[in-house]
């Protein structure tokens, strides 16, 4: 929740996206994880050269886990974008799975969680403002979804890392934008 709240204390209204990436049964059961983390840090490496996809994302947060009933390793992730340059969350997430394919050869499917935000009982994804708590600690909700540890990973995988997140965005020395209160700023952890 840290690097959500860093994001927080430098914008006012943030798109939360989470999509998870995964492989077709038929490529996944041959997909290694140091394999999957390729496929993966491409897609974050190529965010420099992507500025329609990835401009105005603020940070995003990973988690590698391996499942079985054929969908082998794949990828949790939540990724934010500022809200005052993107809107329409659902539609950028899709985006970001058909970059996924794209990027494994077609041989990566996707799921849109952003797509399904009506069903779920405690929303904690699409577009959060700062000072809108209650969406905050659902989003913790996610986070630490994300974030439970795993039993299943054999040493092969956990010789690598297998969660990971975006870099804290720096802090506004400029003293430019609305400011934030020191009371606002970590109510959410």
């Amino acid at each position: 929740m840290r690097h959500a709240n860093a994001i927080f204390q430098h914008r006012s209204r943030v798109e939360v996206l989470r999509v998870d990436f995964f492989y077709t049964p038929k490529a996944a059961k041959d997909v290694t994880p140091q394999e999957a983390k390729k496929d993966f840090f491409r897609l974050l490496r190529n965010r420099r050269a992507n500025k329609t996809l990835f401009g105005g994302m603020l940070g995003y947060i990973w988690k590698l886990e391996y499942g079985g009933y054929g969908r082998g390793f794949h990828f949790h992730t939540v990724f934010f974008y500022d809200g005052a340059e993107i809107y329409r969350d659902a539609y950028r997430a899709d985006l970001l799975g058909k970059y996924w394919v794209d990027n494994t050869g077609s041989r990566g499917q996707f799921h849109n969680c952003n797509r399904d935000k009506r069903k779920y009982k405690h929303l904690g994804i699409g577009r959060i403002q700062r000072d809108e708590m209650d969406k905050r600690l659902n989003l913790a909700r996610v986070l630490q979804y994300l974030t439970k540890k795993d039993y299943c990973f054999g040493p092969e995988i956990t010789a690598g890392r297998v969660f990971g997140t975006g870099a804290d965005p720096a802090p506004n020395l400029t003293g430019v934008g609305r400011p934030v209160s020191s009371t606002k700023r970590n109510r959410a952890t």
